[in-house]
């Protein structure tokens, strides 16, 4: 009895994906979709899963990539995760929303509208007259123009499970209907802001594990509400980062206050906490005293495994603060930072630039 030849091109298809991993970057995945038909849809799959597009490099590539999800039904089909940045014409604008009707199986949406990052609407009064600022705030409200009726009907990302923006709005009409379970907004809001996104994320098929705020209030006692909200709201938040804007700085003295809200979310297992403008401390180790009140946090939330206080986080050990300090830069209250897409499983290639294999 003849066995059946086995030879590269009949390989099982979860064999070829694996293998294609392997190859280091994606410009080597557009040579392996040119050997054979019967490895074309496995390599693009795998090229399209993992996407980071930024249109402020100048160049096509992302609207290029953004085409092909478009006309291509196995690309679009294969998207999970796509991060976008830059987006400031009307042609992208479109584009994308073509683009993201057929992504249906798109599990994050990491979306930065505009080239500019608009001022915090706490000071947005000193740059309004800005020409930057009317370009940005205008191509903003040509998107929700053109993107409102699509994006309130169920069919669009029915999948999504993650979100990061910076315009509430955006949340206000993905949340309802879809499982969404992480959500990021660095858009500056207030405390009605903050009533919409938390009436939109209640309309969620999932419950909300990770949350990232950036709130303008006028007082503790403000701040201190809207946390016990989000305690008494979200009660399985295992991730939140929280940064308030208050007029003038205050004492960190808000941390003893804040230690019985904290309590109350049970599930908390990371957390970071910021006050702007820098709390004011007596004359001391800055570090030391952050450290120790960082240690009451840990002390009210036994399961915390990191947290971060202004400008200085630790990793937690049996309920104890590590010696190192974490990287500045890793600080989850970073505007680059996002705790889903530092969490979650990544393609091989999600750092490497987009080719497009039909350009």
């Amino acid at each position: 009895m003849n066995a059946a030849r086995v030879t590269a091109l009949n390989l099982p298809g979860h064999i070829l994906e694996d293998v294609f991993k392997l190859s280091g970057s994606r410009k080597a995945l557009i040579d392996i979709m040119l050997v054979h038909s019967s490895w074309y849809e496995i390599a693009e799959s795998l090229q399209y899963s993992d996407l980071v597009l930024n249109f402020t490099w100048g160049d096509n590539r992302p609207s290029r990539c953004l085409e092909t999800l478009k006309i291509r039904c196995n690309a679009a089909r294969a998207a999970r995760h796509l991060t976008i940045s830059g987006l400031s014409t009307s042609e992208a604008r479109d584009l994308l929303l073509a683009a993201l009707a057929k992504t249906t199986g798109l599990v994050s949406l990491d979306l930065q509208l505009g080239d500019h990052v608009l001022p915090s609407k706490a000071t947005q009064e000193l740059y309004e007259d800005s020409d930057g600022f009317q370009a940005a705030r205008a191509f903003i409200d040509s998107f929700w123009s053109a993107a409102q009726a699509q994006l309130t009907r169920s069919s669009f990302l029915p999948r999504l499970e993650a979100l990061r923006t910076n315009d509430v709005r955006l949340i206000h009409y993905l949340a309802p209907e879809r499982p969404l379970d992480a959500v990021g907004l660095l858009e500056d809001v207030k405390t009605h802001d903050y009533e919409i996104v938390a009436s939109s994320l209640l309309k969620s098929t999932s419950r909300i594990l990770q949350l990232r705020l950036d709130l303008v209030v006028d007082n503790l006692e403000t701040a201190a509400d809207i946390l016990r909200s989000i305690a008494q709201t979200f009660p399985t938040t295992r991730t939140l980062v929280i940064v308030f804007r208050l007029p003038s700085a205050r004492g960190l003295e808000f941390i003893n206050q804040i230690c019985p809200i904290l309590a109350l979310l049970s599930c908390l297992e990371v957390l970071s906490l910021a006050l702007m403008p820098n709390p004011i401390l007596p004359s001391c180790d800055y570090e030391a005293k952050t450290k120790e009140l960082a240690q009451l946090i840990v002390n009210s939330n036994p399961l915390l495994t990191r947290v971060d206080v202004r400008w200085h986080g630790w990793t937690v050990f049996n309920g104890a603060l590590s010696r190192k300090s974490i990287a500045y830069s890793d600080l989850l209250r970073q505007p680059t930072r996002w705790s889903y897409s530092d969490t979650r499983p990544k393609s091989p290639f999600h750092y490497h630039t987009v080719f497009d294999p039909l350009a």
